[in-house]
């Protein structure tokens, strides 16, 4: 069996990262200087406590994330932000999908412009 190539983008992907709940977690953490409390990824993302935490457990675990717990309003909140290096690995993960869509998209078109009505997998009729 052939391996594959460790220089191609794909090879690249963070399998921590690339789960659909991380990384929406993670794309609502970037463009958030302060952090977001766990209440605020529940409701934003809709997912249950346990489902998030469990997802929290693996981001931590691979320190792209660190939690804080702070007090608000005399109750405790666990507010979640990057890590420096949670942050560099975040952003490197959409530098290396942005160029597997761009590789998707030209392969794409350029099977669109071969084919006579511009559809992909459509036969002309006869």
């Amino acid at each position: 069996m052939e391996s594959r190539d460790p220089d191609l983008p794909f090879s690249k992907l963070e399998r921590c990262i690339h789960e659909p709940a991380r990384l929406a977690v993670l794309s609502l953490l970037i463009n958030s200087s302060e952090g977001l409390s766990y209440a605020e990824l529940r409701e934003r993302l809709g997912l249950t406590y346990g489902n998030l935490e469990r997802h929290m457990k693996v981001l931590l675990e691979n320190e792209i994330v660190t939690v804080e717990k702070v007090n608000s309003s005399g109750r405790s909140q666990s507010i979640a932000c990057f890590s420096e290096i949670g942050r560099k690995s975040f952003l490197q993960y959409l530098d290396n999908l942005e160029k597997i869509l761009l590789t998707a998209q030209g392969k794409y078109q350029e099977e669109k412009a071969d084919k006579p009505n511009g559809l992909i997998g459509d036969t002309a009729p006869a």
